[in-house]
């Protein structure tokens, strides 16, 4: 009978001298315990540090539009290049009314277990707390570079650069124009602009 429950299986290694072997083992061995048939794998070589992931993007994509209903990993940490960003695509794929299995940590949100639960639960506030002392080590810097006299953000344009954009801009140039002669960026034009029209 055709199953209408489709599985996708993430796999990732960091590096091109690793191979998927033993998680791929592991996650087909699982499968076919529990009756799943013909997964799809997804697999690609990303360091967890790199943002770009494009196939778990293709995942996550899938599942939203429901073409994928269950999503098995090996462990957690193939699928989190950090602790906020696996509770995000734990999230994307719930929202999106998906089931995530994490086989090597017990975690399967297709089961009413407590002990899933509990286990996500204490990620999520983990994660936000992570978020949070981010948060608090931004401002600290900001505070002591303003304490020794920097600005966070952006440095300044030099002043000659200032009056060539504002010359040009009262010769009546295009910010993209100006932007390109004077190497920066269009916004940089506009905020010269701004500047002449308040003055």
């Amino acid at each position: 009978m055709f199953s209408l429950l489709k599985i996708g299986i993430y796999l990732r290694v960091s590096t091109t001298k690793q191979d998927y072997n033993s998680q791929l083992q592991a996650v087909t061995e699982y499968c076919q315990r529990r009756g799943y048939k013909d997964p799809e794998y997804f697999s690609e070589t990303a360091s967890g540090a790199k943002t770009r992931r494009p196939v778990l993007t293709n995942l996550l994509n899938l599942a939203q539009k429901g073409s994928i209903k269950k999503v098995v990993v090996y462990k957690l940490d193939r699928l989190g290049r950090s602790l906020p960003d696996l509770i995000n695509s734990i999230n994307q794929l719930t929202a999106s009314g998906c089931d995530f299995i994490s086989i090597s940590d017990g975690i399967d949100t297709s089961e009413d277990s407590p002990f899933a639960r509990l286990q996500l639960g204490l990620l999520a506030s983990i994660a936000d707390f992570e978020r949070s002392l981010t948060r608090d080590r931004v401002v600290v810097g900001l505070k002591a570079a303003r304490a020794k006299g920097r600005i966070g953000g952006r440095p300044s344009l030099p002043q000659a650069t200032k009056d060539r954009i504002r010359h040009m801009l009262a010769e009546g140039f295009h910010p993209k124009a100006i932007a390109r002669e004077c190497g920066t960026s269009v916004a940089s034009v506009y905020k010269q602009k701004n500047l002449v029209l308040v003055a």
